[in-house]
């Protein structure tokens, strides 16, 4: 009901606004239309706090300029808003320039009405208004045929999704989801490599983050970073604007405390994944030397049973897939010693 009353009172607000943007705009040779858009009701409601007592047009809507031209006559469109409505210093957000990892693109900047009321703006080309309205779905509908498929699935902007899938089917549950809610936390940084590839993060990302976000062999090799030149630990927190350059070592391997300061689903579960996996494979190899010491003593020996196939005979036996699995719950202990002997000592 409070933003019906808002919207009621719109025209005064916005009328005069709309009418010295329209030939601000063809005075700038910028074809467009702008139209009125409600907010939604959640976000009045968060920006207000619950409390919508005396809500304003301005807080109830806003103004979306829709340009029919090229992604840079929204520059030019919001140079003529600014050139006839006078903006508020600090409340520009260029989000084409600088896209959401939802891929929003839009150009917001808040000004002064001709009668004093803040409204905000909000400028995109006709081409960024699907995936505003739809979501990432509105950059794969159109694609009818396979070549076009194709073409959307190599996006560089699509890269967050192609990863996010990938997160969910390698990581648990519960781990997937925390790392999300950080990716997916209110506010973004856009950090630049030294070559200008532009890598948005979550705000607190690290160094760290960083690097995997380049690619997973970068985030498992590297060994600290070069921030405007200078070098900084991998602990230390990006800002947009940062130039970083990751160094890496050949020998270099995640470390368990990287968990302490990795924010992003990527480098969290990247890192996880690494370490469950070379701890497996440490607790392969020495319960295989642990059965290897014990069958020596008995003349036997492991390399030979594992050639003829026994080896992974007696492992399928005892219900494990892998002659590794079978070392790993030996080195557990869930596997007892005389057990395994038994089965492979010659009777």
């Amino acid at each position: 009901r409070a933003v019906a009353a808002a919207l009621a009172r719109g025209p005064a607000v916005f009328g005069p606004a709309i009418g010295r943007i329209g030939p601000a705009l063809r005075g700038h040779r910028v074809s467009g239309e702008t139209c009125v858009r409600p907010r939604h009701l959640y976000a009045v409601h968060k920006a207000r706090g619950g409390d919508v007592t005396g809500l304003r047009p301005g807080e109830a809507a806003r103004l979306l300029i829709l340009v029919d031209g090229p992604d840079t006559d929204c520059y030019v469109a919001l140079g003529a808003v600014h050139s006839v409505l006078h903006p508020i210093p600090g409340r520009l957000r260029d989000h084409i320039a600088m896209p959401k990892d939802n891929l929003y693109r839009s150009l917001h900047t808040r000004v002064v009405s001709p009668d004093g009321d803040p409204i905000e703006v909000i400028i995109r080309s006709r081409a960024m208004h699907p995936l505003a309205e739809y979501g990432i779905v509105a950059s794969v509908r159109e694609a009818g045929d396979h070549a076009a498929g194709r073409e959307v699935a190599g996006r560089r902007d699509l890269v967050w999704l192609s990863r996010l899938l990938a997160w969910q089917s390698a990581a648990p549950s519960d781990r997937f989801l925390d790392g999300l809610r950080a990716d997916l936390a209110p506010g973004t940084v856009a950090a630049f490599t030294a070559d200008g590839r532009m890598v948005t993060l979550p705000e607190g990302a690290t160094a760290l983050d960083f690097a995997y976000a380049l690619d997973d062999d970068s985030g498992e090799r590297s060994i600290g970073a070069l921030v405007n030149g200078r070098l900084a630990p991998l602990s230390v927190e990006v800002r947009s604007g940062n130039v970083v350059e990751v160094l890496t070592g050949p020998g270099a391997s995640p470390s368990p405390e990287w968990l302490d300061f990795a924010v992003t689903a990527h480098a969290r579960v990247g890192i996880s994944e690494w370490l469950a996996r070379h701890h497996a494979e440490r607790s392969a190899d020495a319960g295989r030397r642990r059965l290897a010491e014990a069958l020596a003593g008995r003349r036997v020996d492991l390399l030979a049973a594992e050639a003829r196939g026994d080896a992974l005979a007696v492992a399928r036996d005892l219900g494990y897939a892998e002659l590794e699995e079978m070392y790993a719950a030996l080195e557990a202990g869930s596997l007892r010693l005389p057990d395994l002997l038994a089965r492979l000592l010659p009777r």
